[in-house]
């Protein structure tokens, strides 16, 4: 967890960003919150698990005590300049509802940074320890097509793979439980994990990175589900489409 929470602090030095208010969606065992601090000396940087949910009802238990169901925060729409979140979202059974709270809690051209698990994490083990106690895995190009649908744009994904090589059976799942890959107190069917040729146990993760941002002005939908938008971004629209056009 704390490589991939580097590889995305080093992203954001692609980023000419600079966050007055930034909101790190991560769970306890991640150190982000030091890491931007450090990089951003002058922003406020709240944690999502240290803020009032405004819906508890939402809320599920989940294998890590510093994890839940996520839910509606306690935040003004359009309040945060950066929303960042190492490996948050594979604990999300909506991926939709998730990433249109962060939409809601963006502002215009405010930046979305995190990393997922792609379906290629666990591979050799998902039939044997079974799908539904793993994490939520998603494809990249799905997820691209996911950032669309709720309306981030120029959205940028890549894949990394990572493998981790165990000697002892008992360390190998000790520590797939600890990062929370699988649900603590549950009897597997450890005694069907053999070994390699080599007397080892590997775990391969897939790890999406993806970025997008917020249009300049947002699309607001009124009550009666009609989606407004604003004639100055109407447009800035049209002249992209005379341009594309040409």
């Amino acid at each position: 967890m704390d490589e991939v929470g580097k590889e995305l602090m080093d992203r954001l030095e692609w980023m000419t960003l600079k966050p007055q208010m930034i909101l790190d969606v991560s769970s306890e065992k991640s150190h982000l919150t030091d890491a931007l601090q450090q990089r951003y000396p002058e922003a406020k940087i709240l944690k999502a698990d240290e803020l009032t949910l405004s819906n508890q009802s939402k809320l599920a238990e989940l294998p890590l005590p510093d994890q839940s169901k996520f839910a509606a925060l306690n935040l003004p729409d359009q309040s945060i300049d950066l929303v960042i979140s190492n490996l948050f979202l594979p604990w999300q059974n909506n991926f939709t509802a998730t990433l249109r709270e962060w939409h809601r809690l963006l502002k215009p051209d405010g930046l979305l940074l995190f990393s997922a698990l792609g379906p290629a994490t666990l591979f050799e083990w998902q039939s044997i320890l079974g799908s539904a106690y793993l994490p939520e895995r998603i494809d990249m190009h799905d997820l691209g097509d996911l950032l669309l649908q709720e309306k981030f744009s120029d959205p940028v994904l890549d894949v990394d793979y990572c493998t981790l090589v165990y000697r002892e059976k008992n360390k190998f799942f000790a520590e797939l439980e600890e990062c929370g890959m699988l649900t603590p107190d549950v009897s597997y069917p450890k005694e069907n994990c053999l070994p390699d040729e080599h007397g080892k146990w590997h775990a391969v993760f897939e790890i999406v990175y993806a970025h997008a941002f917020m249009p300049a002005e947002k699309e607001t939908m009124t009550e009666d589900g009609v989606t407004r938008v604003s004639v100055d971004e109407l447009k800035k629209q049209l002249k992209k489409s005379v341009i594309l056009n040409k």
